[in-house]
């Protein structure tokens, strides 16, 4: 739960919307919960907060693909270990095979080091990626995370574009070929004929590029906020995690 504004410093649109999005979605079940046991609302807060941050996303029996069997599950000691987006060992049901009694487990996917902690992946895309959600759903920024993005600002758009080091949105490429187009016609973007595919010319790569660089010029220019309501302790967690996610973003569009 963030202080209405604090998120502000992250430099992600999307975190904001996230936070904003989560606040009221919780609201009326957190009121509804501690009505309900005659709790109030503030217990029931806390017992979402518990649960949404402690608990992650499983698979039976290890089983991928679109049709694997999932659970969402909070189970004490399991998690206390930490994420990767690179683990080393992963966090199952074992459904019991041959008499076994089902079981949670970890184990390894590959060879562990002696001495070497123990990690494994909260839930992937959606739950720890794009790094904004990590830090939406578990209260951190991964390090060196799994789908780095950074936001864009196009002229003329009310949206921002996800930009990472290996990835531009389609979208983003209409837009700034709408944009160059209409600017060579002298119409506006939304008047240009993009019925058709289009391509990832140089022209439009180039100002991509150009807007990377515009978007970590205007992240190196936000500071962390100075008055967030909270105490102290919280403010001070606060500013080290939106620095985290500018750090982020800086290094996925510097790379993009």
């Amino acid at each position: 739960r963030w202080p209405e504004g604090a998120v502000a410093s992250s430099g992600s649109r999307a975190l904001e919307g996230g936070a904003d999005a989560s606040f009221f979605a919780r609201a009326e079940v957190a009121a509804d919960v501690g009505a309900s046991d005659g709790g109030s609302s503030d217990d029931a807060d806390y017992a979402m907060d518990l649960v949404q941050t402690r608990t992650c996303r499983i698979v039976a029996d290890g089983a991928g693909g679109a049709d694997a069997t999932t659970y969402r599950v909070l189970a004490p000691v399991f998690d206390m270990i930490n994420h990767s987006d690179l683990p080393n060992a992963e966090f199952l049901y074992w459904n019991g095979h041959d008499g076994e009694t089902p079981s949670l487990v970890v184990r390894a996917i590959g060879a562990v080091a002696d001495g070497e902690e123990i990690k494994i992946s909260y839930g992937g895309e959606g739950a720890t990626s794009p790094p904004w959600r990590c830090l939406l759903n578990y209260g951190f920024v991964a390090e060196g995370g799994a789908g780095e993005v950074g936001e864009v600002a196009l002229e003329g758009f009310a949206q921002r574009f996800e930009v990472g080091p290996e990835e531009v949105p389609y979208e983003l490429v209409v837009a700034v070929y709408d944009l160059l187009e209409g600017k060579k016609i002298g119409c506006d973007a939304t008047e240009v004929d993009t019925s058709g595919e289009v391509s990832l010319t140089p022209e439009v790569a180039e100002h991509i590029a150009s807007l990377c660089d515009e978007a970590v010029l205007r992240l190196s220019g936000i500071g962390n906020r100075e008055e967030t309501g909270e105490n102290d302790t919280t403010a001070e967690i606060i500013s080290v995690l939106c620095k985290n996610l500018r750090e982020s973003q800086t290094m996925a569009l510097s790379a993009a």
